[in-house]
């Protein structure tokens, strides 16, 4: 998995009606250095919601203390559906190739 939404959680979840903001990180792999990316080019989710602020921080989410990129979004304009089980994101912020990852999720606060 190339990124983890609300790092450090387990499952990773998001409430799509959530008028606040959660953090998504992108991590660093062997063919990706995620502190390098341009934040202006990811999009998540089915709306294509932008970064919140169109920046990021370089932070290690991970146990083995690769550094990641943690944007934050606001789940409310994602368009993520109540129940959905995949969580994306797509850009090209990494030297110029077209980026997209998914990861599992649960949806949580939905009623």
């Amino acid at each position: 998995m190339d990124i983890a939404i609300q790092p450090g959680s387990v499952p990773h979840r998001i409430n799509p009606q959530s008028q606040g903001v959660s953090p998504v990180a992108i991590l660093t792999t062997t063919t990706v250095d995620a502190p390098t990316g341009e934040p202006l080019s990811v999009r998540f989710g089915p709306k294509g919601a932008p970064a919140v602020h169109g920046t990021g921080q370089s932070q290690a989410v991970r146990k083995d203390g690769a550094p990641a990129l943690v944007l934050l979004c606001r789940p409310q304009d994602t368009g993520r559906p109540c129940g959905d089980t995949a969580a994306s994101r797509t850009g090209q912020p990494f030297t110029g190739q077209a980026l997209q990852r998914t990861a599992a999720i649960m949806t949580a606060g939905c009623q």
